[in-house]
């Protein structure tokens, strides 16, 4: 499934932290947004340690889950287009 996650983080610390994981799950679309390709087990690892990295009532950080119909319909201009599913897997 692809994730859009896009945050808005108080705190200079947290917000690396967060970036850096957001980082090893994805790839960075801009600031403070992240696309990524991942599985249903993965999206659980992915926000056990979001959980972890923010402050609930200070920061805010949201999923967007899109199915593949709709990502192929996201218009962009600039930057690289959005992650498509890969042609293979490596195993």
């Amino acid at each position: 499934m692809f994730v859009a996650v896009c945050y808005d983080v108080a705190d200079d610390h947290r917000r690396r932290r967060l970036a850096g994981i957001l980082e090893g799950f994805g790839r960075r679309a801009q600031k403070s947004v992240f696309e990524m390709l991942t599985g249903p087990g993965q999206f659980a690892d992915l926000m056990k340690a979001v959980k972890g990295a923010v402050d609930e009532r200070e920061d805010r950080v949201r999923f967007y889950v899109l199915c593949a119909r709709c990502v192929g319909q996201c218009p962009h201009q600039g930057g690289e287009p959005i992650a498509a599913e890969p042609l293979c897997y490596v195993i």
